[in-house]
């Protein structure tokens, strides 16, 4: 999507205890720039947020059943997506704001130089997490319910380091990476887990009691330069899942298998509880959000030839440009 010379997501996206969909960042929910969900899909309409690419430049999209919809103007970008009944949401950027998109209908977030990542939507109520970059270059983590802003602290953010949201019952979880201490979660505001100052988090999932997140973990490769393991965090237990520069986007719990969308060294690629399959051969191809559904897993990204979903490693081409986030209804 994004990530390399691309900037974006996914990410994540998700059901909600109620819903009976998953996107992108569920157990048979969702994952990506988006966060989980908690019940499957039906396997019906499959929606993919993303950007499509033409000669003028790149553009918001959004893609149900492979066939796109324009959301915004050029320089627009689709993070996140999720769907409740009849109404499809999408977080994203335009103009360089944070947007929300209801049904292809624009709502501005935040002021200039800041950003949508992911949505998530309970009930009557959606939730929204990105940033705002400050008069210094500082980022400070946003998360938006039903338009009204709250500003959960100072945070690192790049096409990396991004922002999840998940919300079960009355608990509202957030991922991101705190600016001194590294991946962190919020619950209801609260900074309740720190993974490390060489840690970052950029999606979660929760079911029941357990608590799941991904993101990476650096330290020194073998070559003795920097590298980062693709890394999730299970109730801030750490599994490192890939090799020497890899990178995990997106988390997906169904049942007891835990599904992480990422780049393992320089190709998409998705871990199913720590063993790897790599969805393309493409040199700087990325898998950046997973959702399963009735059995299937469906993988948005993109590779070589552009924007991607997979479909139990299938893929169906979108045309020109990269797809940041799925969500199964």
């Amino acid at each position: 999507m994004k990530k390399y010379f691309l900037a974006v997501s996914v990410a994540l996206l998700v059901l909600s205890l109620a819903l009976i969909s998953c996107s992108g960042g569920g157990s048979d929910n969702n994952g990506g720039n988006n966060s989980g969900g908690n019940q499957p899909g039906t396997g019906g309409n499959v929606y993919v947020a993303g950007v499509t690419r033409d000669a003028a430049g790149g553009f918001a999209t959004l893609w149900k059943d492979a066939h796109p919809q324009r959301l915004g103007s050029y320089g627009s970008k689709a993070n996140s997506v999720f769907v409740s009944g009849n109404n499809v949401y999408v977080a994203g950027v335009e103009n360089n704001c944070a947007i929300l998109w209801k049904n292809g209908f624009p709502t501005i977030l935040g002021g200039d130089s800041s950003s949508a990542d992911s949505v998530f939507v309970s009930g009557n109520d959606v939730y929204v997490t990105g940033m705002i970059t400050n008069y210094d270059y500082t980022q400070t983590l946003m998360l938006w319910k039903n338009g009204v802003a709250t500003n959960l602290g100072q945070i690192v953010w790049s096409a990396y380091y991004e922002t999840g949201v998940y919300v079960l019952g009355n608990d509202v979880y957030v991922a991101a990476t705190e600016r001194n201490q590294g991946g962190t979660i919020w619950k209801n505001g609260i900074q309740v887990a720190n993974f490390g100052n060489s840690t970052g988090a950029k999606s979660i999932f929760v079911l029941g009691n357990d608590v799941y997140a991904v993101g990476n973990e650096s330290y020194i490769g073998l070559s003795g330069l920097p590298s980062n393991h693709a890394t999730f965090w299970k109730n801030g237990n750490s599994t490192h899942i890939g090799d020497d520069n890899s990178w995990g986007f997106s988390i997906f719990v169904s049942g007891s298998d835990v599904y992480v969308a990422g780049r393992n060294q320089d190709y998409g690629t998705i871990w199913k509880n720590g063993t790897p399959t790599r969805i393309s051969n493409d040199m700087g191809s990325e898998a950046l959000s997973v959702c399963v559904s009735r059995g299937d897993v469906y993988v948005a990204g993109f590779d070589n030839s552009g924007a991607k979903l997979w479909k139990n490693t299938t893929p169906t081409s979108l045309g020109n440009g990269y797809a940041n986030s799925v969500f199964v209804k």
